[in-house]
């Protein structure tokens, strides 16, 4: 299964081997995954970036120069169809906090897609809804919180 579909389907149990900004053959590159996303930016201290669009599904990816390896803070400016976007800090650019022998998972976890299962995708059940944020997404500033998905439970969120 190629990298893609590990993320999108979410059989990968470490999202931030893939996602996220990583050194492969000599330069930097920058994955990033939002369901729905037509385009997507690399902002950093300089200027923005286009990055490619690997999958339709809302995959894409920046490739430094060769021999740029300095790792530096970045965030995403994401694009959807109705021409409205969006800038955040990639959920991916902070190192894993939940070490191998932590599961925060119920029984389900193996039929979870990956938003359902990580919560750092960019908007759905797992974000904290803003009324006034297209998709339930935070105004930028705001900082969203991972929300296991209740739908269908009766539980409550915060």
């Amino acid at each position: 299964m190629n990298m893609v579909n590990l993320v999108i389907q979410g059989p990968l149990a470490d999202p931030h081997s893939i996602l996220g900004m990583h050194l492969e053959d000599g330069a930097l590159a920058v994955r990033a995954y939002c369901p729905g996303a037509v385009s997507m930016e690399l902002i950093r201290h300089g200027g923005s970036f286009e990055m490619k669009k690997l999958d339709e599904r809302g995959f894409f990816i920046w490739t430094a120069a060769r021999g740029e390896t300095s790792f530096f803070p970045y965030e995403l400016r994401i694009t959807y169809a109705d021409r409205s976007s969006w800038q955040t800090p990639d959920p991916y650019s902070f190192p894993p906090q939940l070490g191998s022998s932590t599961s925060i998972f119920s029984d389900r976890e193996s039929t979870l897609n990956s938003t359902e299962k990580w919560g750092a995708g960019c908007g759905g059940s797992e974000m904290s809804p803003e009324p006034s944020s297209p998709y339930g997404l935070p105004p930028p500033g705001r900082l969203a919180w991972w929300v296991p998905s209740t739908a269908g439970t009766g539980a409550d969120t915060p």
